[in-house]
């Protein structure tokens, strides 16, 4: 019995020197600091990547200033938005802002190349002078939606202002 109880001891003091000598040491600071500005970073570009599908939205801001060339923001925004439209189809508007309409069809005729040389079938694809949440309702719409939506008309009140009567 006594030969049990000193090989339990013997066997729980080699466990626990095991455990002390194989124990995980901690990443040093600067590779953890890496590491939480990459995650941090990876997480912040997919925001944008979402947000530029969403709006699916090229404005004069995207191209060289005069020119149909893309700078820098424009080709990555194009490059995000070629990678979604190789499996999907969609529109994409090309805001004309103040251009001309020369410099407008030139910079839709490169936007188009661009897209087919990452790979886009552009038949897929409507381009458009569009706006990034689409065209919208008219005012009158929404109010018609309202109404409907909350079984009473518009009322105006003391300060002049629609609204809804509350009860």
């Amino acid at each position: 019995m006594r030969c049990i109880v000193l090989m339990m001891i013997a066997a729980m003091a080699m466990s626990v020197g095991a455990c002390k000598g194989t124990q995980s040491k901690q990443w040093p600071t600067q590779r953890r600091q890496v590491m939480n500005a990459w995650t941090v970073n990876d997480y912040h570009q997919d925001s944008i990547e979402a947000g530029i599908i969403s709006q699916h939205t090229l404005y004069p801001h995207h191209f060289v200033a005069n020119s149909d060339a893309l700078n820098e923001l424009g080709d990555r925004d194009v490059s995000v938005l070629a990678e979604h439209y190789r499996e999907n189809p969609g529109s994409l508007n090309v805001r004309r802002g103040g251009t001309s309409s020369d410099l407008y069809q030139a910079r839709i005729a490169m936007v188009s190349a661009t897209l087919v040389e990452q790979g886009v079938d552009t038949d897929r694809v409507r381009m458009s002078d569009g706006q990034a949440g689409g065209d919208g309702i008219s005012s009158d719409r929404v109010l018609y939606i309202l109404e409907e939506k909350f079984n009473e008309p518009l009322t105006e009140d003391t300060t002049g202002l629609t609204s809804f009567e509350s009860e």
